[in-house]
């Protein structure tokens, strides 16, 4: 088999297991988040369906956590990047 066919192969291995594995990741940061919603709105005393609100803080306490864990993205001065808009 010629060289170039094999490289090809060793692509399509890779692109098999890489959605996989972002899926799962992905999953679990947004089930966390949703549970850090729903205490969210417990500490608010609130109940009903969860609201913007409730994600922004769940968001902002999730990686308020992670970065004092060191595994947090460090994101420069002067840069603010938002996950959920108003």
């Amino acid at each position: 088999m010629p060289e170039y066919q094999l490289d090809h192969r060793k692509d399509k291995t890779t692109y098999k297991t890489v959605p996989p594995a972002v899926f799962l990741y992905s999953e679990c940061v947004i089930g966390a988040i949703g549970l850090s919603a729903r205490e969210v709105m417990e500490d608010w005393g609130e109940t009903g369906p969860i609201r913007p609100e409730h994600l922004r803080e769940a968001q902002r306490r999730y990686k308020k956590e992670e970065l004092q864990r060191g595994q947090g993205v460090q994101i420069p001065s002067g840069y603010k990047r938002r996950m959920f808009n108003r």
